[in-house]
């Protein structure tokens, strides 16, 4: 198997690297990839794009941790996605096959899961309602937090929308 390796010639760990540039057919960058060793043991590579500003921006960084920011130079988990939209979603997640949504999971048990019909499960894989919690071997458990002025405690109101509906 073949390989391109870039390799630099100096001895400065401070901030050397190494980029592939790709530009369009008037010799302009419209985007790069870089490797950049900020120290002697850390080292990021980085993503940059053409903006509208008119310039390459660093849109996505994989730091020395494996950590990946997309928006942020400095991602503290293992994914971090920042910045502001307009008209969109910070982050769009399109199931077109029979598959969940999203799975979340602590040691390999999942703890929250949305399905591809909508339903959401907290304490469960198969939640069968819009929102189920807990499941057949955990005790379910929903808590209300919260101060007020008064001495009222928080409120938790069941409505039925339907003409006449009622409270609980």
């Amino acid at each position: 198997i073949g390989k391109v390796i870039l390799q630099t010639s100096t001895t400065d760990t401070a901030n050397s690297g190494y980029q592939i540039n790709f530009r369009d057919v008037s010799a302009n960058d419209v985007g790069r990839i870089q490797g950049v060793q900020q120290s002697a043991h850390n080292f990021y590579m980085a993503f940059s794009t053409w903006r509208a500003a008119g310039s390459l921006q660093e849109a996505m960084r994989i730091d020395n941790s494996g950590n990946v920011g997309i928006g942020t130079t400095s991602p503290v988990g293992k994914l971090e996605v920042s910045g502001a939209v307009t008209g969109k979603a910070l982050g769009i997640f399109n199931e077109t096959g029979d598959q969940n949504i999203l799975v979340a999971s602590a040691s390999g048990t999942n703890r929250f899961v949305i399905t591809n019909a909508g339903n959401v499960g907290i304490g469960t894989t198969s939640p069968d309602n819009l929102l189920t919690v807990g499941s057949s071997s955990t005790r379910g458990v929903i808590g209300i937090n919260g101060t007020t002025s008064g001495s009222a405690p928080p409120t938790l109101a069941l409505v039925d929308n339907q003409a006449g509906g009622n409270t609980w």
